[in-house]
């Protein structure tokens, strides 16, 4: 297995061998760059055989993939005094495969995002453990739950609070609890030719199938979302998908202060490609500013219920369209060096 969303360094990834169930090594790579973490790992991941459940032969050209898609919302009424800095981590048959931030207690919200993509077949469920933040001493386990992935139906989000039990001294009746959203994905991958005929379908250029697919999958557009935008990039048109899907999408909208603002496929889709594509350009664009922002003494409170007096209003605003000036001026200077210009 290769996982890279436990560590809080950029670039790092784990490498876990299992030669038997019961027995874990695990290694730690880091990478000087985002593309050469991606390049190790794409490497690597030719070389990670699947371990097969006991008792079961491969099956000749067809590939079962699985994945979990995991959103740790908050946690509710956990001990205070024992849990002072709350942060979790979550694991695959015992192997932590990646963790929240640290957040204050007694009801923290964390509303993060977790995919866990080519689960191994061996991997029967996931636990999320409850820890404590040291700032001296080692990070202490509280409390944890585990879901078995044999009790989720694939394909369908879930989203429910689960109770906590607890891991250390004292003994208690009520741990808390944590409210998670889960989409298990368990699905048969056949060979590429027996898809040639769907792919044709949903690639015509009035992209009339997507729309039908939008409008069957109004209330489930995430996986629609980035099933079609895989085919579309794989074969370098995913331009187009959205150019005429936006088009599609302002042609329709009567009321402009609305546009793009309804959850649709096509903000779907742009959500996706952004995420995808845009992340190393938006660190490079604005992290300097961020941290500018971050270091200032002066106020951008444009609010007259809280500011002391309204001279304190124009001094902030000047502030802010200085700073407003610089974000945007680093954005279009980093869209002039990607362009090569």
């Amino acid at each position: 297995m290769v996982h890279d969303s436990l560590f809080e360094r950029p670039n790092c990834f784990q490498l876990v061998e299992r030669a038997l169930p019961c027995i874990s090594t695990v290694y730690y790579l880091c990478a000087s760059s985002p593309d050469l973490a991606q390049e190790w790992i794409q490497a690597i991941k030719p070389l990670c055989s699947p371990q097969l459940p006991r008792g079961r032969a491969p099956t000749h050209n067809v590939t079962e993939v699985r994945s979990l898609h995991l959103t740790l919302l908050e946690a509710h009424r956990l001990p205070v005094r024992l849990v002072p800095h709350p942060f979790c981590i979550i694991s695959l048959n015992q192997v932590k495969v990646c963790r929240t931030q640290v957040k204050c207690p007694p009801d923290p919200i964390w509303e993060e995002d977790f995919i866990l993509e080519d689960i191994p077949s061996d991997i029967t469920s996931f636990a999320i453990t409850l820890y404590n933040k040291g700032k001296r001493s080692k990070d202490m386990e509280i409390a944890d739950v585990t879901v078995e992935l044999e009790n989720l139906i694939s394909g369908e989000e879930i989203e429910d609070w689960f109770p906590l039990g607890g891991l250390t001294p004292p003994i208690r009746e009520d741990w808390g609890s944590l409210r998670v959203r889960i989409r298990y994905i368990h699905e048969v991958i056949m060979p590429l030719a027996e898809y040639n005929a769907l792919k044709e379908l949903i690639m015509e250029e009035d992209l009339e199938v997507v729309s039908v697919l939008a409008d069957l999958c109004h209330r489930d557009r995430t996986p629609l979302a980035n099933a079609v935008l895989r085919v579309f990039r794989y074969e370098k048109k995913e331009a187009m998908l959205l150019k005429t899907m936006n088009d599609r999408e302002i042609q329709f909208e009567d009321d402009t202060t609305t546009l793009f603002r309804s959850a649709s496929l096509t903000t779907t889709l742009m959500d996706h490609y952004m995420r995808s594509t845009a992340n190393g350009f938006l660190q490079q664009a604005v992290q300097d500013f961020i941290l500018k922002v971050m270091d200032s003494r002066q106020s951008c409170e444009l609010n007259p219920s809280k500011l002391e007096s309204p001279i304190e209003a124009c001094t902030n605003a000047e502030n802010m369209l200085g700073l407003l000036d610089e974000v945007i001026e680093s954005i279009f200077l980093q869209l002039m060096l990607a362009q090569g210009l």
